[in-house]
C-alpha cells in the first residue's frame, strides 16, 4: 500500500453573503440569503 502525504498550507478565500432578515415580533428571522458562486472561488484556490 503507498500513502502520498499533501503539505498543508493555509488558503484565505474571502467569502461574500447577504442575508436577508424580516423582523416578527420583535425578532429577527433569516429567511435567505445571496451568496457569490463559493463553489467556483474553492475549485480556483484547489480546495475542491
Amino acid at each position: 500500500m503507498e500513502l502520498t502525504v499533501m503539505q498543508e498550507k493555509l488558503i484565505e478565500i474571502p467569502f461574500e453573503s447577504n442575508y436577508l432578515i424580516q423582523f416578527r415580533e420583535e425578532k429577527p428571522l433569516v429567511f435567505g440569503w445571496i451568496a457569490g458562486d463559493e463553489p467556483q472561488l474553492l475549485k480556483e484556490n484547489g480546495v475542491i
